[in-house]
């Protein structure tokens, strides 16, 4: 018998479950709040298939052997702004929150830090680690590649991961820009909800084993109540500019790192046959970056260094302020309705599918988490504690 969700799930509850799971899972108590804080920010900002709806595939990479919680880190080259580590199959939002703080630290040095991962996995949503610099007043870029499911424009062969990138820019008094997105026509959670829900996609973004585009998810999905079903076919690049966009984000994660494109990822993973999927992370301060050049402009006071989120905040507030084309609303800024929504869910509690609230629950009792026991959490900051 299904189990009715809430209407609203409180954001203290959601966050509760999840840290408890991440702890029957074997997770300390500062992996276990980064782990809870990602899934619950992505559930906040509208992006339930990186939130509730993936957690129980997270829970299934480290009951294989394929992910797990304090993972080693370990330093495979760090040359002033860049670095590469190996994040050792390491829980994905883990590793690379991690990535990102170093990131951080390198652009407070350098101006600009750029850290790749190699074997970080499943970093969830993508902006959750851009408004990780966002939040400190940084620019920060966040990619990662993964397992064959999209074709190259022209192609039908699943050659890319969906290959998500995410870009946030801190703006003054305004909610940040955040552009988060699949370099392929669409996610791999979107195309599966599609299929589950009986809809088609907004164009022939899918393509059968045999080559022929088509709009119906359900020649593509084996089994949608799978968040991580198998495909019978491929997603399909948006064009030769969404091919554009795979074939960076393969050159700047698996590529650059030396870890192979996700077209090695070809194969059913296990605990003694991972994938090598690989995360790409920058940062850039532009307090640092501006300094420098406008010491001699201001007479050395340096104050148009922190110029950058007033003219961002400026700029994108004239671009929401133009008249929308026939058939629309509004102009819209990629993150602000995220932001909103985010601002009403903390308040309202976050609304979910009721398959996925079941999910859930099942995978709480499982796990033989107390799935009604709740305390309010002391904070929603992601956090780990610093080793050398």
């Amino acid at each position: 018998m299904r189990v009715s969700p809430p209407a609203r799930v409180p954001a203290d509850q959601l966050r509760s479950i999840y840290e408890r799971i991440a702890k029957a899972l074997g997770a300390p108590d500062d992996e276990a709040a980064v782990f809870a804080n990602c899934l619950l920010r992505a559930d906040l900002r509208g992006k339930y298939t990186q939130g509730a709806a993936l957690l129980p595939y997270l829970v299934s990479l480290v009951r294989d052997g394929q992910a797990r919680f304090c993972a080693p880190w370990t330093v495979v080259s760090d040359t002033g702004p860049a670095a590469v580590v190996d994040g050792g199959y390491g829980m994905g939002s883990v590793v690379a929150t991690r990535a990102m703080e170093r990131a951080i630290e390198k652009a407070r040095e350098y101006a600009i830090g750029v850290v790749w991962v190699r074997n970080g996995g499943d970093f969830a949503m993508a902006s959750n680690h851009v408004l990780q610099a966002t939040d400190q007043g940084i620019v920060g870029v966040a990619m990662r590649n993964g397992n064959p499911r999209v074709a190259p424009w022209g192609g039908f062969t699943p050659t890319f991961g969906t290959d998500p990138i995410a870009l946030g820019v801190p703006c003054d008094g305004k909610p940040p820009m955040v552009i988060d997105m699949a370099a392929g026509s669409f996610s791999v959670g979107h195309t599966i909800m599609a299929a589950r829900d009986g809809r088609k996609m907004p164009g022939p973004f899918i393509t059968t084993q045999d080559g022929a585009y088509t709009d119906d998810p359900s020649i593509l999905v084996a089994d949608p109540a799978d968040r991580e079903s198998p495909f019978t076919g491929s997603i399909v690049s948006q064009g030769y500019r969404g091919y554009a966009w795979l074939l960076i984000v393969e050159l700047f994660t698996g590529l650059l790192a030396g870890n192979g494109p996700s077209l090695d990822n070809d194969f059913e993973p296990s605990g003694d046959h991972r994938w090598t999927e690989t995360m790409f992370f920058a940062a850039v301060d532009p307090a640092r970056l501006l300094g420098g050049v406008t010491e001699a402009a201001d007479g050395g006071n340096g104050a148009a260094a922190g110029s950058f989120a007033r003219d961002a905040a400026s700029l994108f507030a004239r671009i929401a302020g133009m008249p929308p084309a026939e058939g629309f609303d509004r102009v819209r800024v990629p993150g602000w309705d995220a932001a909103a929504m985010e601002k009403e869910a903390l308040s309202r509690g976050v609304a979910l599918r009721p398959e996925v609230w079941d999910d859930l629950r099942r995978t709480a009792v499982d796990l033989d988490v107390d799935f009604h026991k709740h305390r309010r959490s002391a904070g929603a900051e992601n956090t780990l504690r610093s080793e050398t």
